[in-house]
C-alpha cells in the first residue's frame, strides 16, 4: 500500500518531523515527480504515487536519529514498515547511498528519489557538485 499525501503529512506530524526536514522533503518530491513524469513520457514508466510518497517520507527517521545517533535511513525504513508501507522501505533505506552495481540497472523509483535528494540542499535545488561539497563539509569527518 502507498500512502497518499494526507497520510504522509500525518506521519510527518506524528513523528515530530522538523519543519526544515519537511520543507526539504517537499522539494525532493517536486524534483522526483517532475523527473518521473518526464521519464514516463519518454517510455520509461514509473509509479509517480510511489515516488511522491517515498520522497515525502525519505527522511521520516531523521528527526529521531538526530537525538539517538542512529542511521536515519534504516530507522525510517523500520518506521514505515511498522505502519504497513512496505513498498516504501527500499526507497527510504537506499536514499542516502546506492551500491555501484545498482547504478548500472535502469532507473527505478529508488534511484530516482536517491538522485532527487542529492539535488536538494535544505530546500533549494542545486548542482550535484554543490550538494556533495556541502555533504563533505558537514559530514566528512570520517572515512565513510
Amino acid at each position: 500500500m502507498i500512502p497518499d499525501i494526507q497520510e504522509c503529512l500525518r506521519l510527518m506530524t506524528s513523528t515530530g518531523m522538523l519543519n526544515n526536514i519537511k520543507r526539504h522533503s517537499f522539494v525532493v518530491a517536486k524534483v522526483a515527480k517532475y523527473l518521473g513524469r518526464l521519464l514516463s513520457l519518454y517510455g520509461h514508466p514509473l509509479n509517480i504515487r510511489l515516488i511522491e510518497a517515498g520522497s515525502l517520507l525519505h527522511d521520516i527517521g531523521k528527526t529521531e536519529s538526530l537525538v539517538t545517533g542512529e542511521n536515519h535511513a534504516k530507522k525510517g525504513a523500520e518506521m514505515v514498515k511498522k505502519v504497513g508501507y512496505d513498498e516504501l522501505v527500499p526507497i527510504i533505506e537506499n536514499h542516502i547511498r546506492l551500491l555501484d552495481e545498482e547504478l548500472e540497472e535502469p532507473v527505478d523509483e529508488v534511484k530516482l528519489v536517491n538522485y532527487a535528494d542529492k539535488r536538494v540542499l535544505h530546500d533549494r535545488i542545486v548542482t550535484l557538485e554543490h550538494r556533495f561539497e556541502d555533504l563533505r563539509q558537514r559530514y566528512g569527518n570520517t572515512p565513510e
